[in-house]
């Protein structure tokens, strides 16, 4: 079973990984080094199934 967060984490590697290496191709959405961390960290609070996951998306509090 895969949850939201991690399925976006996983298209947005694979966006990053586009923008990297196919750079004249244009990402669908804005992806950066940072906003693959960010959304790391939303996984990996789904997969433990945490209540306590960040409300707004983007939110993460270190």
């Amino acid at each position: 079973m895969t949850g939201n967060e991690r399925e976006r984490l996983r298209w947005m590697v694979e966006e990053f990984r586009l923008s990297l290496f196919a750079q004249d191709l244009r990402t669908l959405l804005p992806v950066s080094a940072k906003r693959l961390e960010e959304q790391l960290q939303l996984a990996l609070h789904e997969a433990a199934g945490s209540a306590a996951a960040p409300a707004a998306r983007g939110a993460i509090q270190r």
